[in-house]
């Protein structure tokens, strides 16, 4: 990463900082507008961004659309899906119609979220609007000094390995236990003090505030292993898609999971030969960038970076009966959907419930396939919602009476009266 890009890097997370706080000083009355310094308008304004408070002591921020926006500066399908995945609501009217929402894309935060609402506000801008730097914006209700190009603070230098890493020479490990060693070295050596080692032979480092990685050797295969849990007890995984889109963008290297309630990251360093330059040079990358990302994404998932409140009692699974009974169904066979439908009474809330518990790790699966168990949930799911059709179709195309064929046993017997005739027999 250049000189340059940590300048403009250091810009916009000055710039979110001090919108952040300005966004949490906003009352009912209060607004903010930030604008990009454009020329050649022709039929309407530049990109701009808002954000003003709302009566319930939240905020609505809004981003400039089509509907307002000058000619040469309309958003194209991608932009609108940028916005999408960012988590802005689509207009909901033209404009001088009114209504619900706003001509604008928009968001309602509530009291607590400016953290979020600034994020939304710089990622709109930097995103989706194209804005090279802050140098670009301007504002009469927020500070921009400092943010204004050559003038702006200089960004910290990265951590770099020590001269001696450069030195040390690429081996060809001999073994696992040998491979551990050489990253405990190399570690060392770029930390300048000894390292901490967890149970599994892993050295875990940490990056930022309240972000780490472990840093380990495979068990079969001569690659040394970097991963971190970014964000912990998410509560919004409807997000996730967005989160990954995130960490892809800001961390192309990693590959990105969601896993239960939290948000994963895995890179892997071929080490055969190891050469401890490149394993310092990834961990120092790690370092400076996985904190900044993963205070982001904890803000679109709603959940937490891995050391925040980590003494905090977290809740015990939760045993479910319903659950319980199709792990248990699913351990000898497949389970049709129809059965599911059943097992859960035919609500449809009910096992979207036990979806989201089970994702977010909330309720005991009862089996280790749990993507079997959720696939099955989510197949009873579909059963569910599509049962009014079925009775509709059933309604319209009602089933043909086909009258019984008559079998050889009946055949042999006399003609039997009618018992429930309307002549009674003798009584006597």
């Amino acid at each position: 990463m250049g000189e340059r890009a940590l300048e403009v890097d250091d810009a916009w997370r000055e710039l979110r900082r001090r919108l952040a706080d300005r966004i949490a000083g906003l009352r009912a009355a209060d607004s903010l507008v930030l604008s990009v310094q454009v020329a050649g308008l022709s039929d309407g304004p530049g990109p701009y961004v808002t954000v003003g408070g709302t009566p319930t002591g939240g905020w609505r921020l809004e981003a400039a659309s089509n509907a307002y926006l000058d000619t040469a500066h309309q958003l194209d399908e991608a932009a609108q899906g940028q916005l999408l995945a960012q988590g802005w609501v689509p207009p909901s009217y033209l404009p001088g119609q009114g209504g619900h929402g706003s001509a604008n894309w928009w968001v309602d935060l509530e009291a607590g979220e400016e953290e979020r609402g600034a994020w939304l506000l710089v990622q709109a801008l930097r995103e989706t609007y194209a804005v090279p730097h802050p140098a670009f914006l301007e504002s009469s209700g927020l500070d921009l000094d400092g943010l204004q190009g050559p003038d702006s603070p200089p960004a910290p230098e990265p951590p770099h390995p020590m001269r001696v890493l450069e030195q040390m020479p690429a081996v060809r490990p001999r073994s696992v236990e040998h491979l551990r060693d050489l990253v405990v070295e190399t570690l060392t050596v770029m930390m300048g003090a000894d390292v901490f080692v967890d149970e599994e032979g892993d050295v875990v480092v940490p990056c930022g505030e309240e972000s780490l990685i472990w840093v380990g050797a495979d068990l079969d295969r001569p690659i040394v292993s970097i991963t971190a849990i970014l964000v912990d007890r998410v509560t919004r995984p409807q997000a996730g898609l967005a989160a990954l889109n995130l960490v892809s963008g800001r961390l192309p290297f990693a590959s990105a999971r969601m896993l239960g309630s939290r948000l994963t990251l895995t890179h892997e360093l071929h080490a055969m030969p190891f050469v401890p330059e490149h394993l310092a040079g990834w961990v120092a990358r790690c370092q400076v960038e996985i904190d900044e990302v993963a205070a982001e994404a904890a803000l679109l998932l709603g959940g937490e970076r891995y050391l925040e409140n980590l003494d905090q009692p977290r809740p015990a699974p939760v045993l479910d009966e319903e659950v319980a009974t199709i792990a248990e169904l699913l351990a000898v066979g497949p389970v049709s959907p129809r059965v599911v439908a059943e097992v859960f009474h035919h609500s449809r809330s009910a096992v979207v419930r036990r979806l989201v518990g089970l994702r977010q790790g909330h309720l005991l699966a009862h089996t280790d396939d749990v993507d079997g168990l959720l696939d099955a949930l989510r197949a009873g799911l579909r059963w569910i919602v599509d049962e009014p059709d079925r009775l509709a179709e059933a309604r319209t195309h009602p089933r043909r009476r086909v009258a019984l064929r008559p079998t050889i046993q009946t055949a042999l017997l006399d003609e039997q009266p009618d018992l429930f005739g309307s002549e009674s027999g003798p009584t006597g």
